[in-house]
């Protein structure tokens, strides 16, 4: 019986480490599975958030909307914005930031909310805004970067500061002792919180030209024909890229 013992203790160690080898073989040849998620959240990937800059000039049309100056009449905005891609032509989605508007008035020619004549006059309209877009890319097999595209979207804002400024200047024989003066108003009933329009963008890399249309009123109806112009052209910059 001992013999026999002694002949099977062999065997069995040999048993046992055929299933170790095998374990240790198999976990070798194991492929690691790459969960790094992060490279989908690139330019031309899946999903890409982006910070953008936005400067406009505004486009008078003295005829019909309220007399501005074109040099001071200008809109900035800063936001993110996220893209995400459905085929490699076709990407779409969202954006929302901070939206500043300056208006400066023709004190000549304008009757609206006075008739009185300044040296400057400047409305000043602060926003927060979001907007939805659609983007066909002209350069389907473009590389992990930016390409050439065309853009539409719809945005909306709305305004949590209206401001209008005067500046006056006088003149120094004058014993006033006052060189110039400074009147602001805030809080205009007159201007209309919430705006919305439409834009479209051509963009290369990092870059974009846009023109944007506002389909709403600034100044509320029951100002009559006065409004600000709604058209405007500018550029807009990847803070990203």
């Amino acid at each position: 019986m001992t013999g026999k013992l002694k002949l099977l203790f062999p065997l069995l160690l040999i048993c046992l480490s055929i299933p170790i080898s095998q374990a240790q073989h198999q976990l070798l040849m194991e492929e690691k599975v790459d969960d790094y998620t992060e490279k989908n959240w690139v330019a031309n990937k899946r999903h890409y958030i982006e910070t953008r800059a936005f400067y406009g000039q505004g486009i008078n049309n003295p005829v019909k909307y309220y007399p501005l100056k074109t040099m001071g009449s200008s809109e900035f905005e800063l936001g993110l914005r996220y893209k995400l891609k459905i085929s490699p032509i076709l990407s779409t989605g969202l954006g929302a930031g901070y939206f500043n508007q300056s208006f400066r008035v023709d004190t000549e020619e304008k009757t609206f909310p006075d008739d009185n004549i300044y040296d400057k006059e400047v409305f000043r309209v602060n926003s927060l805004n979001s907007k939805i877009y659609l983007r066909i890319n002209i350069d389907p097999k473009r590389g992990n970067f930016i390409g050439k595209y065309f853009e539409a979207g719809v945005f909306g804002c709305w305004s949590f500061s209206q401001k209008r400024i005067m500046l006056t200047k006088y003149n120094d024989n004058e014993d006033t002792g006052i060189n110039k003066s400074r009147e602001i108003h805030s809080g205009l009933s007159y201007i209309d919180k919430i705006q919305y329009g439409a834009y479209l963008s051509i963009g290369i890399a990092g870059y974009e030209v846009t023109y944007r249309h506002r389909l709403s009123r600034i100044i509320k109806e029951e100002a009559n024909d006065y409004d600000f112009s709604p058209n405007t052209i500018g550029i807009s910059i990847s803070l990203d890229f």
